[in-house]
C-alpha cells in the first residue's frame, strides 16, 4: 500500500515519494482485510447458521471483494507499471506468492 516514508515527505515540506510495500503482511496477501473478513465470516456463518448471518456474511464478502477489485484497478490506473510490478510479486490468496516463489519468507 502506498505511504510516505519519512516526516520530511509531507506535502507542506517536500513532495511525497511513492512507496509500495511488499513486506510484512503484504508478503502473505495483498488484501489482508478481505482475507480477515473471510476468516471471520466462515465460522460465524457456520456457528450461527441462520438466514440473517448468511445474508450478512454474503454482503460483507461482496463488499470486500468489490473493494479489493476496485483498489487494484485504482492503483493500476494511478501508478501503472509500478503497481503491475508489485502485483506480479504479490498475491490475493494467502501464501500463494510464497508458494510460487515470487516472495520469500522473512529471515
Amino acid at each position: 500500500y502506498p505511504s510516505t516514508f519519512n516526516i520530511l515527505e509531507v506535502a507542506a515540506v517536500d513532495k511525497p515519494i511513492f512507496h509500495m510495500w511488499e513486506t510484512g503482511i503484504m508478503r502473505v496477501t495483498r488484501h489482508p482485510q478481505m482475507i480477515g473478513q473471510a476468516l471471520w465470516c466462515l465460522p460465524h456463518t457456520l456457528w450461527i447458521g441462520n438466514s440473517f448471518m448468511i445474508a450478512t456474511s454474503f454482503g460483507l464478502m461482496a463488499h470486500h471483494i468489490l473493494g479489493a477489485w476496485h483498489g487494484d484497478r485504482r492503483l493500476k490506473t494511478r501508478y501503472g507499471e509500478a503497481f503491475e510490478a508489485v502485483k506480479s510479486r504479490t498475491s490475493v490468496m494467502p501464501f500463494a506468492a510464497m508458494l510460487d516463489g515470487r516472495q520469500q519468507p522473512p529471515e
